[in-house]
């Protein structure tokens, strides 16, 4: 995160949150933040704020807070473990760990593995509760067979093989092209002169 770095960006933060804090403004993960102190000062409040069930998209991008304000909102830690209800709260995420590109955000590596060790614990202390459910959307609507083959060949090394099956519905399309460019402004002005030339 920006100021932990030198001393320079550290200047830059601070004045960053100054400039936030005489504004009145505040920004996502300081939302996050916020909740998370707001709610282990005054863990009553989930008593209101407690949904029958949780529905996140795009879950392999969760930082650490995110995974600890929906696991405070799950009932799934020290703090607010109480006052559950007879109904513990539902949850089904969305997401491909193919696709994290939010790390440099600190987007957590292993977010579902850790989702599923607090399930499986909220599980060990409750057995008419399922631990989880593991369910694969291996049909790709969106992009040609070309596509899909040469994106899994290239997600498998940094899945140790382990990669889904993934199929194709439709027709073939054109061969997938592999272009080196040395900076990214040429990698800039190719997309464009591609983009040019489809809408030719």
């Amino acid at each position: 995160a920006l100021g932990t770095t030198n001393d320079g960006d550290r200047s830059l933060f601070a004045e960053y949150k100054r400039l936030r804090n005489t504004a009145g403004r505040t920004d996502l993960c300081e939302l996050v933040v916020k909740a998370i102190d707001l709610l282990k000062r005054e863990p009553q409040l989930l008593d209101g704020l407690r949904p029958s069930h949780l529905v996140i998209d795009e879950f392999q991008d969760c930082n650490a807070q995110m995974l600890e304000l929906i696991k405070m909102l799950l009932g799934l830690t020290t703090t607010t473990n109480t006052n559950t209800g007879d109904t513990p709260v539902g949850i089904t995420v969305v997401g491909d760990g193919d696709q994290g590109i939010y790390s440099f955000n600190g987007a957590a590596e292993d977010c579902f593995g850790e989702l599923r060790k607090a399930l499986t614990s909220r599980a060990a202390s409750n057995t008419t509760l399922p631990v989880w459910k593991d369910a694969a959307l291996s049909t790709n609507y969106r992009s040609t067979a070309e596509i899909v083959r040469a994106s899994t060949a290239v997600v498998a090394p940094n899945r140790e093989g382990k990669v889904e099956a993934v199929s194709k519905r439709g027709e073939s399309g054109t061969p997938v092209s592999i272009v080196a460019c040395k900076d990214a402004k040429s990698e800039l002005d190719f997309i464009v002169s591609q983009l040019k030339r489809l809408k030719e």
